[in-house]
């Protein structure tokens, strides 16, 4: 019998998937190019403020892997129904795209496009989907190290693990030939072992006074302030000294805004209260297409917020105009995406699945030897 799932989480990973296409918005188009750091207005610092979350959302995703999946056995059929989905679209996109004449025709354009493991974890492309993909191989020696150790151990090693990765990342400077930099940015498969870590240790050893709804929305409340307020701030610093990024708290997902945010952001939602709904279900099952569907590749960044919305021609017009574009594009690609993971789901997933299912080594764990 199918585990019937907390609609208070799908709600969250709803949101947090808008908040991703939120952050591709600004990110992936011309926008920030027209930042004018000499004259810090409220359009840029919405602009700013609206794309600032997909680390914080990308944490969040990690959390909520750890938390269920610390006590579930991880298997083959799980890690394939994952990279069957990310395979058909990377195909059926590169398609789309070569017939149309939008993409060139040509071997690189070929690997790249139907052989999405030459992109390589290096290039920026698909970045997520490769590490995400990785860490479930992991997911049962994590598992195994998780149990074995006691609520002291575990502590001290998340500890560890934040410091070298968190605020080293966010704190350390040090001088080199060109000025101060801060060059400690070690976000990769590690950080998301962390992340899913953090995840477990929610799951096994709650807090009593911080485990509550309003523990959550008062750390919520804290953590989005601090990351619009480290905004403004770092805005009106490189105004002058040419030295933060706005983004210096949150443009890594182990940077420390990014973590205490999505830490936050999950001990609300988790203790929210709300019935079970077949609606949430339902439409949350598509995040992760609609995650593959809408940063495929390069190609679709540029089709999709440069060609198609031309993002930054919005930006450049009355504030109320470009915050409503924003808004109503973001929706708009997400309602897309929604109806069609649901048309693979009900089609393609589901005549596959019934093919995977028969296999009794899929459905094992992973390393499990077969009967």
């Amino acid at each position: 019998m199918r585990k019937e799932r907390n609609s208070n989480i799908e709600l969250f990973r709803i949101v947090m998937i808008l908040v991703v296409i939120a952050h591709h918005y600004v990110v992936n188009s011309q926008i920030q190019s027209l930042y004018q750091l000499d004259h810090v207005s409220a359009h840029m610092v919405f602009m700013q403020i609206f794309g600032c979350g997909g680390k914080i959302a990308i944490n969040c995703f990690l959390i909520v892997s750890g938390y269920f999946m610390c006590t579930q056995e991880a298997t083959l059929y799980r890690w394939l129904r994952l990279f069957l989905e990310w395979l058909f679209y990377n195909v059926v996109i590169n398609t789309i795209f070569l017939i149309a004449g939008y993409k060139p025709l040509g071997m690189q354009a070929l690997l790249s496009g139907f052989f999405p493991f030459f992109g390589g974890v290096g290039t920026g492309r698909d970045v997520f989907m490769f590490l995400f993909l990785y860490l479930l191989l992991l997911v049962p020696f994590l598992n195994k190290l998780i149990h074995a150790m006691n609520r002291r151990e575990y502590t001290i090693l998340l500890g560890i693990l934040l410091f070298l990765f968190t605020i080293l990342s966010t704190f350390y400077f040090h001088k080199t030939a060109s000025g101060w930099t801060n060059a400690n940015h070690w976000e990769g498969l590690g950080w998301y072992a962390t992340a899913y870590l953090i995840g477990g240790y929610i799951r096994l050893y709650p807090r009593p006074n911080l485990d509550t709804l309003r523990s959550g929305l008062m750390l919520s409340v804290l953590s989005i302030f601090c990351v619009c307020g480290s905004i403004v701030l770092f805005d009106l610093i490189d105004r002058k000294y040419r030295f933060f990024s706005a983004y210096h708290m949150v443009y890594g997902c182990n940077k420390f805004l990014a973590v205490t945010c999505a830490i936050s952001l999950f001990l609300l939602f988790k203790n929210i209260k709300i019935k079970n709904s077949i609606c949430i279900n339902r439409i949350s099952s598509t995040t992760f297409g609609v995650l593959l569907i809408h940063a495929n590749s390069d190609t679709m960044r540029r089709f999709l917020w440069t060609d198609l919305f031309q993002n930054d021609r919005y930006y450049s017009s009355p504030f109320w105009k470009s915050v409503s574009h924003a808004v109503c594009t973001v929706l708009l690609v997400y309602v897309v995406c929604v109806g069609i993971d649901l048309l693979r789901q009900y089609t393609v997933e589901r005549w596959l699945l019934r093919k995977l299912g028969r296999s009794k080594r899929l459905t094992k764990g992973l390393y499990t030897k077969a009967e």
